[in-house]
């Protein structure tokens, strides 16, 4: 009787017997992967990120913002606006901008150059606009100066890309400031002195008893000193500062 061939395998031909197979598996899959789209395959671009909302990105500055910039542009791009030091070249505030809406943001005090990216798709960013027939760059011809005029305005610009061509000195500038102005508010009393009830003549009145002002509202002898419910002291105030667009 002839007897049956055994093979034994060592450990290094079982594991790649069992391995073609699931190395074929899985190239099957990727290949069926691709033709879905479920993939991206190297060397091609992954999707653009989404652009953001109109508004500021970020201030390096380190100082208070409280000068108004009003940028107004056309409806056929998106912008990114950098805020340069006019002295050292360094950034110091940026924004993007949805061409047509409207965009105002405060800025700290100096003297700054504005640095546009124009473009139609965001890359992000570090990219920005990217390289494309649709982007652009330009810088105003002329640095703009935020600081304190006169009493109490803060001084700011208004730039009308609008009606821009080709050159950025074609950006129409006007100012745009807030004024401020401080008044002063007493808080109101819990209770009215025309509100007390009157005080018997039989004993002295302190300033604790209540009392109310009679015959034609002229006050009676035994009241209680008007002095002491009018006191400067025992009055609470506040400063209110408010600003309003004055240009």
């Amino acid at each position: 009787m002839t007897q049956p061939y055994i093979w034994i395998m060592n450990r290094r031909q079982y594991m790649l017997a069992i391995g073609m197979p699931c190395r074929a598996i899985r190239q099957a899959a990727h290949a069926i992967a691709l033709c879905l789209g479920l993939l991206v395959p190297p060397g091609a671009s992954a999707e653009a990120p989404s652009a953001p909302q109109t508004g500021l990105l970020w201030n390096k500055s380190g100082l208070p913002a409280t000068f108004p910039l009003l940028v107004m542009t056309p409806p056929d791009h998106a912008y990114h606006l950098t805020l340069k030091d006019a002295a050292t070249g360094a950034d110091i505030l940026a924004a993007y901008i949805v061409g047509g809406e409207f965009f105002q943001v405060l800025v700290p005090p100096g003297t700054f150059t504005l640095h546009f990216e124009q473009g139609t798709t965001w890359q992000g960013k570090t990219e920005l606009f990217g390289d494309g027939p649709d982007t652009a760059s330009f810088t105003l011809a002329s640095p703009l100066t935020f600081e304190i005029r006169g009493f109490g305005v803060k001084g700011g610009h208004k730039v009308d890309l609008r009606s821009r061509a080709a050159e950025a000195r074609d950006a129409e500038i006007s100012p745009r400031s807030i004024c401020q102005s401080v008044s002063l508010e007493f808080d109101e009393p819990e209770m009215s002195p025309f509100e007390r009830e009157y005080v018997p003549t039989t004993r002295v009145p302190t300033p604790e008893d209540p009392w109310r002002v009679v015959r034609n509202g002229i006050y009676e002898t035994e009241a209680p000193n008007m002095l002491f419910e009018l006191d400067p002291l025992r009055l609470r105030s506040r400063h209110l500062l408010q600003g309003r667009i004055c240009d």
